[in-house]
Order: C-alpha cells, then sequence, then structure tokens
C-alpha cells in the first residue's frame, strides 16, 4: 500500500491533486464533469504557481546575491511565500496523507458533535502537512509527524467554530 501512494505522490502533485480534488468532488456528488473540471483548474493553478515561483527563484535569487555581496552581508535564504511550503508539504507521503487523515477525521467528528466545522480546502491542508514534515524531520518519528499533523488540523477546526459567528455575520454569510 506504502508503494502505490509513493507512487501516486511520485506523479507530482500536478498530477495527484486534481485526481484528488476529482475523487472529493465526486464523493460530495457534484456531476463528473464539473469534478473534471474543477480537477483540471486546481491542476493549472498548481502549475502557474510553480512557474512564478521557479521565475522568482531563479532570478531574484542571483539579484539577492548580488545585494549582498554589495553591501557586505550574507543573503541565503529568500522567503518567497507559502507556494513553496505548499509544493513541499504536497510532494511527500507524509504531507499527502494529511488529505485522507484530515477528511476521514473531521467527518468523524462532526458525526459525533465534536466540531461544525467540515473543512475541505484541501488547499490549506499544507499548514498542517508543513508541521508535520517539519516534526518528523526534527525527532525523527513519523509518528510525531501524524500527531503534529491531526493537532494543527484540529486547531483549524476549533479555530473555526470559535470565529464562525463573527465571520458569518462580517460578511453575511450564512
Amino acid at each position: 500500500m506504502l508503494g502505490v501512494l509513493q507512487w501516486f505522490i511520485g506523479l507530482g502533485s500536478t498530477v495527484f491533486l486534481p485526481i484528488v480534488i476529482i475523487i472529493i468532488a465526486l464523493l460530495f456528488g457534484v456531476k463528473l464533469s464539473k469534478a473534471v473540471m474543477a480537477g483540471i483548474t486546481v491542476g493549472i493553478g498548481n502549475i502557474g504557481l510553480g512557474l512564478v515561483i521557479d521565475l522568482l527563484s531563479s532570478n531574484l535569487g542571483t539579484a539577492i546575491q548580488k545585494m549582498g555581496e554589495k553591501y557586505g552581508t550574507s543573503l541565503s535564504i529568500m522567503d518567497i511565500g507559502c507556494g513553496v511550503g505548499g509544493h513541499l508539504a504536497f510532494s511527500t507521503t507524509l504531507g499527502i496523507s494529511i488529505i485522507v487523515v484530515s477528511l476521514v477525521l473531521n467527518l468523524l467528528f462532526v458525526v459525533l458533535g465534536w466540531t461544525k466545522t467540515l473543512n475541505v480546502d484541501i488547499w490549506n491542508f499544507w499548514y498542517p502537512a508543513f508541521l508535520a514534515l517539519v516534526a518528523n524531520a526534527v525527532t525523527g518519528s513519523v509518528v510525531v509527524g501524524v500527531l503534529a499533523m491531526v493537532v494543527a488540523v484540529m486547531l483549524q477546526w476549533l479555530l473555526a467554530d470559535l470565529f464562525q459567528e463573527k465571520i458569518s455575520s462580517f460578511f453575511g454569510y450564512p
């Protein structure tokens, strides 16, 4: 099973993320044509994000190094935002497992009445996935990584439940 998951992840986020979106959409009763369109849209967006990140990294990296040399500092890190974290988080077995772990656990919590939030915003799963990767790297334990991931998604649900009323009234959403 792990080999199949690693093969699937090896296809790259441009391939597996649209497939996951299609499967989730179908599970929620979306028509096949709309589910496929949603998957393709996510795939194209992922490609575009990757192109922008590559462009920024290759062009700004050299400029930042030159600026560091000119001012006599060492600028070895370039922060270009969450795009890199998302790609990194979803490019590993631990990172991609968040989709299944979060959706199953979240659905269980909703059914048991422990949360009112059903979080299906897969892109925002990269935060807990990235935390899981960091926890795994620091401790060397996949179990600690998964626990960090679970705590992070549960925190998302808790915050969503706590702020639902304020956000709902501010934006006028039911």
